[in-house]
């Protein structure tokens, strides 16, 4: 290796190793994938994923709406929605039809995905008043706060 190489991974290191500390994405990301490992597991005792249940949630609160403001509400781009929608729409969890518009579709949630939902809603409960016991009610309210602000950049 070059000595110009071996300064920039010297500099590399001690960008990465900030990083850790620092980057709000590295450590987003990393609690984001921690915390739905762990709904994932408690989730499978239900054949739900944490990203199904979220997906179920939203449709029932927002109630019928267009594939593009679904998206929207969970943050997701159009195209990853329309995949994670497949299984749930094979499971007979959610309904897809075409509005008015024909370029739109429509999702709402069956009878199976509302029983679905009911069924995983107490693992969800339980999960939520672990996370609260861990961080503590004020820090818990702190940190939805800050993820709900983020989520609005």
């Amino acid at each position: 290796m070059t000595m110009d190489a071996t300064s920039q991974i010297a500099s590399l290191n001690n960008i990465t190793k900030t990083m850790g500390r620092t980057c709000a994405c590295f450590n987003l990301r990393r609690a984001t994938r921690a915390v739905t490992a762990i709904y994932d597991r408690e989730f499978r005792a239900h054949d739900i994923t944490a990203n199904q249940f979220t997906i179920l949630a939203a449709v029932v609160n927002m109630g019928e709406l267009p594939v593009g403001q679904l998206a929207e509400v969970l943050g997701m781009d159009q195209s990853t929605l329309s995949r994670n929608l497949i299984p749930l729409k094979r499971e007979g969890w959610l309904s897809l039809h075409q509005s008015n518009d024909r370029r739109e579709r429509r999702v709402c949630i069956t009878q199976a995905g509302a029983q679905k939902l009911m069924e995983a809603a107490p693992t969800w409960n339980r999960l939520q008043n672990k996370v609260q016991q861990e961080l503590g009610t004020e820090r818990t309210s702190d940190l939805l706060a800050i993820l709900r602000q983020l989520s609005r950049v």
